[in-house]
């Protein structure tokens, strides 16, 4: 099966080069020939180059060949045809060396829409021709689950640049070109199968699958992309000769090897560490940094500094309780019971019949016996006992104790502890509270207005006036809160202002205090599975909350993912607040897009125009190049001077040189290191908001207001 690669336009004019030292190129321009039909007038053909982005081919009626400009350094791996639904490759004949015939866009056009991708088979070196490659077959469905059909284009990118892909394509001629980055295939019966190159038998890189602009899965092999360090309970403090088990959080959540390997690093103090457990085991007291390496072979590391302190020396307090009060209760009072008034009925009176009365007979008168009970006791009752109550205690509460309590300890507790533990907290003291002042830029005086609002008098004044020695005392915004963000963060900076014909600063602001108003009064955390250890994190939890994006079904932002033209234009309008009826717009391949009216908008303001044959590419990936051109744009850079930028070794030449200078210059954009800032390459999501971020900072009062976000 024939790949779909339009690549071989670029290796077909550099046939001889490529046999003889195996490298892909292409060619600085293309001639695309439609012999047999055209392109519906909703579908746009695009060339696809290994780093991801595109070239437009013009969409021709009049004519049966066009001609693309392409980059003459820059391999074309593939190409495309998209309707802003669905993205497909065409029948394709190579011709002469310097074109290609493109047919049967409508014979090749599925009918199921790509939505996400699946490994279809275990991952298998090739076959003895490139035994160093690793054949990757992928699955891929439509939203129903159902395998997708036609020859939809399927891209396949990879996060290090120096991944190679090997060429599929089964003319010998050209079969086995090496790519890399990515490479660009299509489906048969639903399936597609990439060449990569991997020493073993796993791949160690994160892979991107596309079709289209479209992205179908930002980590098909689930590689780890980001791990946070922590102590167990997320304290990162250990006492000499104490134990810290330290915890990785491992990116993304599902992960297919989220194991680490444990290591660590002296500094001032010393530790060993369990490579596999990670329990920490503290040395000498200073700070030691610990690393957690990811398992899976993709090299991504996390690391934190853990302070080791030393043992206190304690000066315990005198147990009080050593020498309680005697318990006046040892010698209680004799029970008085003990002595018990003798029963009166102990010596009862005598059995009146142990005398028995004289014969009846001598005596007429038995009664004169004395009566037995007139004296019967000698009443006992009247001193039966001494009173044992009189004198029952000699009172051994009386003296008891000689008032135990009154020195029963020397206080111990008012000297109790020189509290050994407050001053090893080595939180006491790292906090003047880094945000309370956060600038110690002596500023503190160019405010002077103390009107609390910083929206009630929202003019420009500190970003027209050049001159950074007079700014600060125009600033303004009052508020006592807004010092830290009273002087700008570089003299560049401070002479760049919103261009008046496309940003109204006043409407700008308010937008802006109801939206950060808005998110203050329902904070909600932004929590997705794949930024929290990913550069751009702030960044991106600050556009979150004030609603300009949002993530995606999967519980992930996809930070590292391309963005669409479309999608740029809409964050540019919602976050500047642009708005304009777009009347005479004149771009035919926008009307019914989900994004139109914020591309008419941005065209009313002179942000965009398209492409000379009147189109706009919604749908294509746009370059960093292009989103420089658009920020240029919103601001005036005509203070600027580019020579102040740090020289980009890769932008000579590029057809918006002077603007991506002067944008660095004015602290708006960086590379990504080595001097070089990549023009033509796709634009990451998070890259986009990072550049805006930057715009909406170079104005003093947008940024004190953004630093009120909670």
């Amino acid at each position: 099966m024939k790949k779909s690669s339009l690549g071989k336009m670029g290796l077909i004019s550099a046939l001889a080069a490529t046999l003889l030292s195996g490298c892909v190129t292409s060619a600085s321009s293309i001639i695309i020939n439609l012999p047999d039909d055209k392109p519906g007038a909703s579908e746009h053909l695009f060339l696809r180059y290994s780093d991801g982005n595109v070239a437009a081919v013009p969409d021709s009626v009049s004519t049966g060949s066009v001609t693309v400009s392409t980059y003459a350094d820059k391999t074309i791996v593939g190409g495309y045809v998209t309707d802003n639904v669905v993205s497909w490759v065409p029948k394709l004949a190579y011709g002469t060396v310097s074109d290609v015939s493109v047919s049967k866009f409508a014979a090749y056009k599925p009918t199921i829409a790509a939505d996400h991708v699946a490994l279809a088979e275990p991952l298998t070196p090739d076959d003895s021709a490139y035994p160093t490659y690793i054949n990757v077959t992928l699955a891929v469905y439509g939203a129903d689950g159902q395998l997708v059909d036609g020859q939809t284009e399927i891209f396949a990118h990879a996060a290090d640049p120096e991944t190679s892909f090997k060429d599929r394509d089964t003319y010998a001629i050209i079969d086995g070109g090496e790519m890399k980055e990515g490479d660009s295939s299509f489906t048969v019966d639903g399936m597609v199968t990439f060449r990569i190159l991997s020493d073993t038998a796993e791949i160690t890189t994160p892979i991107a699958i596309y079709s289209g602009a479209k992205l179908l899965d930002d980590n098909l092999f689930n590689k780890v992309t980001g791990i946070s360090v922590s102590g167990a309970g997320d304290i990162n403090s250990v006492q000499t000769g104490e134990t810290l088990s330290m915890t990785a959080t491992v990116l993304p959540a599902d992960a297919v090897m989220p194991a680490v390997v444990w290591s660590v690093v002296n500094g001032t103090g010393t530790a060993v560490i369990d490579a596999e457990t990670g329990e920490l085991t503290a040395g000498d007291p200073g700070s030691v940094t610990v690393t957690a390496t990811a398992t899976d072979g993709s090299g991504i590391t996390g690391s934190v500094e853990v302070t080791i302190t030393t043992v206190p020396t304690p000066t315990p307090t005198p147990d009080p309780t050593a020498t309680p009060t005697p318990d006046p209760t040892a010698s209680p009072t004799p029970d008085p019971t003990a002595t018990p008034t003798p029963d009166p009925t102990a010596s009862p009176t005598p059995d009146p019949t142990a005398t028995p009365t004289p014969d009846p007979t001598p005596t007429p008168d038995p009664t004169p016996t004395p009566d037995p009970t007139a004296s019967p006791t000698p009443d006992p009752t009247p001193s039966p006992t001494p009173d044992p109550t009189a004198t029952p205690t000699p009172d051994p509460t009386a003296t008891p104790t000689p008032d135990p309590t009154a020195t029963p300890t020397p206080d111990p507790t008012a000297t109790p502890t020189p509290d050994p533990t407050p001053t090893p907290d080595p939180t006491a003291s790292p906090t003047p509270d880094p945000t309370a002042s956060p600038t110690p830029d002596p500023t503190a005086t160019p405010t002077p207005d103390p009107t609390p609002d910083p929206t009630a008098s929202p003019t420009p004044e500190p970003v027209s006036i050049p001159g950074s020695a007079i700014a600060a005392t125009t600033a303004p915004t009052p508020s006592p809160t807004a010092v830290p963000t009273a002087a700008p963060t570089s003299t560049a900076s401070a002479a760049v202002k919103f261009a008046a014909n496309v940003v109204k600063l006043e409407e700008l602001l308010s937008s802006m205090s109801k939206k950060v108003e808005q998110a203050n009064a329902n904070p909600a955390p932004v929590q997705f599975s794949d930024i929290s250890a990913h550069w751009a994190n702030l960044t991106v939890e600050t556009f979150v909350k004030l609603g300009v994006v949002q993530g995606y079904q999967d519980g992930g932002f996809h930070p590292n993912a391309s963005l669409s033209r479309a999608e740029f234009a809409a964050v540019i309008a919602k976050v500047f607040d642009l708005s304009g009826s777009g009347s005479g717009s004149t771009l035919s391949d926008i009307s019914g897009h989900w994004a139109e009216a914020a591309v008419r908008s941005l065209q009313d303001k002179g942000l965009v125009s398209g492409y000379q044959n009147g189109t706009f590419k919604p749908d294509a990936e746009i370059s960093r190049a292009e989103m420089i051109s658009i920020i240029s744009k919103l601001v005036d850079l005509s203070g600027v001077d580019a020579s102040a930028a740090t020289a980009f070794v890769d932008v000579s030449g590029t057809w918006n040189q002077t603007q991506i200078q002067k944008a660095a210059a004015a602290g708006i954009i960086s590379g990504p290191g080595n001097g070089q800032f990549q023009p033509a390459k796709q634009a990451s999501r998070a890259e986009a908001l990072t550049v805006v971020l930057r715009v909406l900072e170079l104005n003093p009062e947008l940024k004190a207001l953004l630093e009120t976000l909670k």
